[in-house]
């Protein structure tokens, strides 16, 4: 027959039990997130193969970028060709950015806030009226919404999920 285990002894071994599940979970965990940054970092060795290919840009020129705008170098790309490297807009451009704006007398004041965001942050290609000319409809709006969000302009929801208290 079989001894009777202490109350203490019924604990440690619950506790020792409900540590080995934790340290399945934390593995299993640890292999999801270690998927998810091979998949990223796939994805992001892709792109650079992308801007290096088709825009000529060299992992040198981004980590120049990247070194001049703190690390906040993004790309967006629309397709096998179409690819766009943006940086983030600064507090004091985005305020004469907006200065601008606000004097002028075009119609559409959005649509210059975009023009001007999007000239300003486009790193490549460069922004002239070549390629103004031949880029679609939605791509100025659409970047410039991009490098807002780079540039911590978000929704009121996401604002709010993103408070922690500590």
């Amino acid at each position: 027959m079989a001894e009777k285990k202490t109350f203490q002894e019924e604990m440690l071994e619950q506790a020792s039990e409900i540590e080995r599940e934790n340290v399945i979970d934390e593995t299993i965990i640890e292999g999801k997130e270690a998927e998810a940054k091979r998949q990223q970092d796939e994805e992001v060795k892709s792109i650079f193969d992308l801007i290096e290919k088709e825009q000529g840009i060299t992992r040198d020129q981004i980590e120049e970028w990247k070194n001049d705008y703190a690390g906040k170098v993004f790309v967006a790309r629309f397709d096998e060709t179409e690819a766009y490297i943006f940086r983030y807009v600064a507090l004091p451009e985005w305020k004469k950015i907006m200065s601008q704006v606000m004097k002028s007398t075009a119609p559409n004041k959005e649509e210059l806030l975009d023009e001007l965001i999007f000239a300003k942050c486009v790193l490549h290609p460069k922004v002239t009226d070549e390629v103004k000319a031949t880029i679609g409809a939605g791509t100025i709006p659409t970047v410039a919404l991009q490098i807002k969000v780079a540039s911590n302009f978000i929704n009121d929801g996401l604002a709010l999920d993103m408070v922690t208290k500590i």
